[in-house]
């Protein structure tokens, strides 16, 4: 199989220098409309199709977990680095449409359309792909795949993938504004945590557009127990993020300042 890793490794990057590129030209080539919706539809085709090739690695035995890991954090880093403000994850795009800074027509639905339509393309891709047999990994790529929840308890499944989505969403927040190198390695680090904790539960995937590019085809749960997993457990992670630092925490903060104020008012009439 470490001729298999090379394969894989040459098909990461490989996929990464083409979606660079795509975006490069669509920068100098496509219209300032247009050009936000095509970076969002190749940054999340690239971490569709990023993923689909690191799942095939962990499945099948061909990277041991501490090396998948690895890559899982050098994949994540290179992918924000490269997005160019894209969010690639459908959780980011209603987080936008909850917060007040997005409405539903022109900013919600067309990018919701480009991500799960990247997400098709990944998984029809990949598997074309595959059936090249570019390697003996790859030939294992044409079975048909299981799914990523490997537990009986559906609530639980969805609570892990609800909590990594809320981890994620704060872990965004907190970093926004930082440097883009500093946010990418707290980022990455992120992810690879999660992946480690709730991995062998879930997958820990938290976006819905991934999920369904990888997992939703797979035998072993039906697609309203995927669905229910995958696109409802993270959105309530996102949501409880979105009234936790939108709603609860600024009037928290504003009770404290009113208190400090009418305390600091005593003091100075005694």
């Amino acid at each position: 199989m470490a001729d298999s890793r090379w394969v894989s490794l040459a098909l990461l990057v490989s996929t990464v220098l083409s979606c660079e590129a795509l975006r490069t030209c669509a920068r100098k080539k496509l219209k300032s409309r247009y050009r936000p919706l095509f970076v969002e539809f190749v940054s999340t085709l690239q971490l569709c199709c990023c993923v689909h090739e690191l799942r095939l690695l962990g499945e099948h035995g061909a990277a041991d977990p501490q090396l998948l890991l690895i890559l899982v954090y050098a994949v994540t880093m290179v992918n924000v680095l490269t997005f160019a403000g894209a969010t690639c994850n459908p959780n980011g795009t209603l987080e936008q449409l909850l917060s007040g800074r997005a409405s539903l027509g022109s900013r919600t639905w067309p990018w919701l359309a480009c991500q799960f339509g990247a997400a098709l393309l990944a998984r029809f891709g990949m598997a074309r792909l595959w059936t090249l047999k570019l390697s003996p990994l790859h030939s294992l790529g044409c079975l048909e795949c299981q799914s990523g929840i490997h537990t009986d308890d559906l609530l639980l499944a969805t609570g892990v993938e609800a909590f990594c989505a809320f981890v994620v969403q704060n872990s965004l927040l907190y970093v926004r504004g930082k440097q883009l190198k500093y946010q990418a390695h707290v980022f990455a680090a992120i992810v690879v945590l999660l992946v480690y904790a709730g991995g062998n539960i879930t997958g820990a995937v938290f976006n819905q557009a991934l999920a369904f590019s990888i997992y939703f085809h797979c035998k072993g749960n039906t697609f309203l127990e995927y669905a229910v997993v995958y696109w409802l457990g993270p959105a309530i992670g996102m949501a409880f993020s979105v009234v936790l630092c939108d709603c609860i925490f600024p009037r928290l903060s504003s009770s404290c300042a009113r208190k400090s104020k009418c305390s600091s008012k005593g003091e100075k009439t005694n």
